[in-house]
């Protein structure tokens, strides 16, 4: 009675199903999902991975440039230093 104020129409009668039919729907319902699922944690894997590669790229990425600025101010030192030393 529910139904039928809320949308307006008579709700139909199922009709009753084979057991054997049900079953093999059922069963091909559920493998359906079980695949489905299986893909979805596996993508969802494949990104958090792929996330942490390149964030863990981007931490070298910018040691490497750390390092590089770091040899040119000791290189820059050695170089006053090294006139310093011609010059007095």
């Amino acid at each position: 009675m529910a139904l039928r104020r809320a949308s307006g129409h008579e709700p139909k009668a199922l009709k009753p199903m084979e057991i054997e039919k049900a079953v093999k729907l059922g069963a091909e319902v559920f493998s359906e999902a079980f695949v489905f699922a299986v893909a979805g944690s596996l993508l969802t894997i494949e990104l958090v991975r792929k996330s942490s590669e390149d964030k863990q790229k981007e931490l070298e990425k910018q040691r490497e440039l750390a390092q590089k600025e770091q040899v040119r101010a000791l290189s820059s030192y050695v170089n006053e230093l090294t006139l310093a030393c011609l010059y007095t």
